[in-house]
């Protein structure tokens, strides 16, 4: 299976199709599996929805997408989406 832009296999593995620990929502997006992954760790088993890991951290949505820029912008590779690695002189960009 390929787990776009995550090169470890099992870190991907581990992660994918969890449920939240507080509500109980699957969690599919990759924003969201990797802010959790950002700040309690790669291998935490404690994964939330964005909406409880916003409660949870006290954040409103212009902080969530604050954090979402500032780990592109810092080529974080839990972050890195596929349209940042597109060459800049490619007719896709």
């Amino acid at each position: 299976m390929n787990y776009s832009g995550i090169q470890d296999e099992n870190v991907a593995k581990g992660f994918f199709n969890k449920t939240c620990a507080e509500c109980g929502k699957n969690i599919r997006q990759r924003d969201t599996i990797a802010m959790n992954m950002k700040f309690n760790g790669r291998t935490t088993d404690r994964l939330y929805c964005k909406k409880c890991f916003k409660k949870h951290m006290n954040w409103c949505e212009e902080q969530w997408q604050w954090h979402l820029k500032a780990f592109n912008r810092q080529d974080c590779v839990l972050f890195t989406n596929e349209r940042d690695i597109i060459d800049e002189n490619s007719p896709l960009k």
